[in-house]
C-alpha cells in the first residue's frame, strides 16, 4: 500500500487527493488552508521492471603499469606529559608561622599595657 493524504473540501462535499511524498515514515503534502485531513493507503500498480540489456562481450583490457608509491604516514611528535604544579608547602607553612608569631607578639604587648 502506498500512503496518500486526502483533504475534505466543503464546497463540493468530497475528499480531494493531495500530492503526497513520504520522507522518513512521514507523509508530507502541501496545503493551502486548515481542514480535515485523512491518510489513506492505496494499491499502486508496480512499475514495469526494465528489461535487461544484452551485455556485449568484454574485450581484454590493456594493462598499463602504474608506479606504486608507498603511502606516506604522518608521524606525530609525542606530546610531553603534563606535570601538575607543585604546591609550595614551605611558603604556606612560613606564612602560617609568621601569622602566629605576629599574633603572639600582639597579645604580649596588649596584655602588658593593662
Amino acid at each position: 500500500l502506498t500512503p496518500f493524504l486526502y483533504m475534505y473540501a466543503e464546497t463540493p462535499k468530497e475528499s480531494k487527493r493531495l500530492d503526497t511524498t513520504i520522507v522518513d515514515n512521514k507523509a508530507i503534502a502541501k496545503v493551502t488552508h486548515f481542514t480535515i485531513f485523512v491518510l489513506f493507503g492505496e494499491r499502486v500498480p508496480p512499475s514495469p521492471s526494465p528489461s535487461p540489456m544484452p551485455t556485449p562481450s568484454p574485450t581484454p583490457p590493456v594493462v598499463t603499469p602504474t608506479p606504486t608509491i608507498p603511502p606516506v604516514t604522518p608521524t606525530s611528535t609525542p606530546t610531553p606529559p603534563v606535570v601538575p604544579p607543585k604546591i609550595p608547602w614551605t611558603l604556606i607553612i612560613g606564612i602560617i608561622i609568621a601569622v602566629i608569631v605576629i599574633g603572639v607578639v600582639a597579645y604580649y604587648f596588649y596584655t602588658k599595657k593593662t
